[in-house]
């Protein structure tokens, strides 16, 4: 490069000192290592963050599956033991369906006295 003369000032270059070109290039180098240790130490954060949010998700998701299972569990309970108490037999006697008929007890001939025919002799 060129040696540049100026009047009551000392002789120059225009290029760069060799200390001023080794103090760039371990400003460069610390500023790479410290963006590298940032860009890591923020994956580190963002993952654990992560792994925060999907411990409680799944925690919150195990919660809601053993409200569904409990919840479909008495839900068939319940319809069994309706099922049951319909399958018994009933507490106190029934009538008849057969209206007209529904206080006979037997198919027996009408000469019997405790025919319904008779009844009103009784």
């Amino acid at each position: 490069t060129p040696i540049i003369y100026e009047p009551n000032k000392p002789c120059r270059r225009e290029n760069v000192s060799d200390s001023t070109r080794d103090f760039r290039k371990r400003q460069a180098l610390k500023a790479a290592r410290k963006a590298r240790g940032r860009y890591h130490r923020d994956r580190y954060a963002e993952n654990r963050l992560f792994e925060e949010q999907t411990r409680f998700m799944n925690e919150e998701q195990k919660v809601k599956e053993k409200a569904k299972a409990m919840l479909d569990y008495f839900q068939t309970t319940y319809e069994r033991d309706l099922f049951a108490t319909r399958c018994q037999p009933p507490e106190n006697m029934q009538r008849k369906s057969n209206k007209v008929l529904y206080d006979r007890m037997w198919g027996g001939s009408r000469q019997n006295m405790l025919h319904s025919v008779n009844k009103k002799n009784l």
